[in-house]
């Protein structure tokens, strides 16, 4: 009871904290709900072990942080508490308050978390679920976020990383029930040659220029009253922002050679791999047009920040690989997955598909194995030649290229590519018959 009163004391200290003192278990289980955000356990209480207790109190909130505190110094005790489930254990003794000190200092990460995970679970309940996958605390943001742009009209702004699924998100958008039966039109900024992009964003009417025999409509017209995805807007020439931000200010357009306007209805969603700052700090894109295109920003996290959705990814992707090729669905042996979480992923999520549709391929058995897992990394390939650019290639490049390397190292020989890859050899020579891959020519 002394040590209770002296912790209710230095807690109560905090301003923010609101503290409860109990002396026996179930008196305190009477008061738990997921409301409760830590739990201070003694080891022994008058009506019970608080080991016993432990997953109890984890029913309520798996996440709970519960700090044991117990006279006894042991190590085997220590670590039950903690494969039970506790967060922390601390023997009572002179130092109990630093010990306390820095075990909130610990737990305030995670009930900071556990807020910010159910703030988020009662968002995803007002707005809905959608097809997007992971259960990250950075997943669940991005699903709110497109569930709110499904129900609205506004413009929409993407930023993320390469490879980070920025055209998954706004068809994911056009899913939504106000979307899903009307147009959706995605254009890549950055693929379109300069001479080309005026013609190809609001059409030509016929003789405009040499080769146009006919009348053809652009992205613009074709988007109707639907979505229209401008990917990579942060790559488009100044010449064409010019007519983008007239097309957008007065909802209307011409076709190159045309007289007449034409009536702009379509939503605008755009994608950049820049940051919106980048974006502004540069000659390269217009102030007006980006305010006019900004309206509501989502910005797309990097694999590497949330690392924990790598494992249901890896499962969809295989599900739709088993599902295309008509075969029973493929699992990642834990070692597989180990290797996967222990990797950067450059690429982000197209790159992990990548890997996973090659895993697939490569795995003899239905369970995958880490020596399937090819990460397209200088060293893991072991490869001395050019580095895979993992930012633009789709996934038959991947695959192709890997492969390629390999025919090269190993000069044709099919055999060794097979043993190495883990790859049957009439997977290669069909592969090969087909013109999926060439042979080295050195």
């Amino acid at each position: 009871m002394m040590y209770a009163k002296r912790i209710k004391y230095f807690l109560s200290l905090n301003p923010e904290f609101e503290v409860y003192v109990f002396n026996e278990l179930a008196e305190s289980l009477q008061y738990m709900d997921d409301s409760v955000d830590c739990i201070v356990l003694d080891h022994h209480l008058p009506d019970g072990e608080g080991l016993f207790h432990v997953k109890k109190f984890l029913t309520y909130n798996a996440n709970l942080p519960i700090i044991v505190v117990s006279g006894q110094k042991d190590s085997v005790i220590a670590e039950d508490f903690i494969e039970k489930g506790a967060f922390d254990y601390i023997v009572k003794d002179e130092f109990l308050e630093l010990k306390l000190r820095m075990a909130f200092k610990k737990a305030r990460r995670q009930i900071t978390f556990n807020k910010e995970y159910k703030r988020l679970q009662e968002s995803k309940v007002r707005y809905g679920n959608h097809s997007l996958v992971g259960s990250s605390i950075e997943m669940e943001r991005i699903k709110i976020l497109v569930s709110k742009a499904q129900d609205t009209n506004i413009f929409v702004s993407i930023q993320g990383e390469t490879g980070t699924g920025k055209e998954v998100v706004a068809r994911t958008i056009h899913s939504g029930s106000k979307w899903v039966n009307k147009p959706f039109v995605a254009i890549n900024m950055s693929a379109i040659p300069l001479e080309l992009a005026e013609s190809a964003l609001f059409g030509h009417e016929v003789g405009a220029f040499t080769g146009a025999v006919k009348t053809k409509k652009g992205v613009f017209e074709e988007a109707a009253d639907g979505i229209l995805f401008l990917d990579e807007i942060g790559e488009a020439p100044l010449e064409i922002q010019v007519k983008l931000l007239r097309a957008v200010q007065e909802r209307v357009f011409r076709r190159v050679g045309g007289t007449k306007d034409i009536p702009f209805n379509a939503r605008i969603i755009t994608a950049t791999h820049r940051s919106f700052d980048e974006l502004l700090a540069t000659d390269r894109f217009r102030e007006d047009l980006f305010y006019r295109l900004m309206g509501f920003p989502i910005k797309l996290y990097p694999l590497r920040q949330h690392k924990s959705d790598i494992e249901p990814l890896s499962n969809k992707f295989l599900a739709e690989f088993s599902s295309t090729e008509g075969v029973s669905v493929k699992v990642l042996a834990p070692e597989a997955l180990e290797k996967l979480m222990g990797y950067n992923w450059p690429g982000n999520i197209r790159e992990l598909k990548a890997v996973i549709q090659l895993a697939n391929i490569l795995s003899e058995n239905r369970l995958i194995g880490p020596e399937s897992i090819r990460l397209a990394a200088k060293e893991e390939l072991e490869v001395h030649s050019k580095a895979i650019d993992l930012g633009s290639k789709t996934l038959k490049q991947y695959n192709k290229e890997i492969i390629e390397e390999h025919l090269s190292m190993f000069e044709n020989n099919l055999e060794k590519v097979s043993e190495v890859l883990q790859i049957g050899k009439s997977t290669l020579y069909r592969m090969i018959k087909n013109s999926e891959i060439k042979r080295s020519e050195s």
